[in-house]
């Protein structure tokens, strides 16, 4: 699937890649638009579910959730940009460092 445009709603960031994009919505939930052929603009959806940041690479894009600072990454996983083990959505709790 392949959305050119973004939708219409207000949007607290967006991030973009190569070929898609993510944004954040002023809800916390995640919307992508552009290439979808990894499923990098395909993000996680769940009740509760809120997101604080979005990260977008070439083929897979990654979220930090609002509450847990959980990593949240979906797409193409076939260079290990995280767990090479898994399959579709991936999650792993940071914590955060100051520099």
């Amino acid at each position: 699937v392949w959305q050119a445009s973004p939708p219409r709603a207000r949007f607290l960031s967006i991030a973009s890649g190569d070929m898609h994009n993510c944004g954040v919505l002023e809800a916390g939930n995640i919307v992508c638009w552009g290439l979808n052929n990894r499923l990098q603009s395909s993000p996680p959806v769940a009740d509760g579910l809120v997101f604080a940041a979005v990260f977008v690479g070439l083929l897979h894009s990654c979220a930090v959730t609002a509450a847990e600072s959980l990593v949240m990454c979906w797409g193409d996983n076939s260079a290990p940009r995280w767990d090479s083990h898994m399959q579709g959505p991936v999650a792993a709790t940071i914590s955060p460092t100051i520099c």
